[in-house]
């Protein structure tokens, strides 16, 4: 038997524990790996690719499949800061991204189609143009009477 069959067979038997434990159902393939790698001595001399096929053909012929009410969520993330950055994202998309931005105006690029604003002290304009193709202005100032 070869030095890496040696190795496998170490890291297939306690994968083997692990399932016997019922500890492996609720890890992902990730984190079986760490934990390989926490307790297999010998691990370290295999790749991690090499790792992640023994790991994920383990769970393939042992059928061990997360259960469905299992956290997809890395340990050190936080759920409410992934939902905190896609709100951010959405807002973005649908407020627009600015393509430029002065102390005169902007112009952006958003969900609904370009808007410019041109403005400032005194009165303020602002351009849209939808994606339909419909195009609006609007102008808006204390003492602005249209002739």
């Amino acid at each position: 038997m070869s030095f890496e069959q040696e190795i496998r067979l170490k890291v297939t038997k306690y994968l083997e524990r692990l399932l016997a434990q019922g500890s492996l159902r609720l890890m992902s393939v990730d984190k079986a790996m760490l934990e390989v790698r926490q307790w297999v001595p010998l691990s370290g001399q295999l790749s991690d690719s090499d790792l992640r096929s023994l790991v994920l053909g383990f769970y393939l012929s042992h059928y061990v499949y997360l259960p469905v009410e299992a956290e997809m969520l890395s340990p050190t993330s936080r759920a409410s800061e992934i939902i905190d950055a896609v709100k951010k994202a959405i807002t973005l998309a649908i407020d627009g991204i600015p393509v430029v931005e002065t102390l005169a105006g902007k112009i952006a690029i958003g969900v609904k189609g370009l808007t410019a604003k041109m403005g400032g002290a005194g009165p303020a304009t602002s351009l849209n143009v939808s994606w339909t193709g419909t195009l609006s202005a609007v102008v808006s100032g204390g003492n602005f009477y249209p002739q």
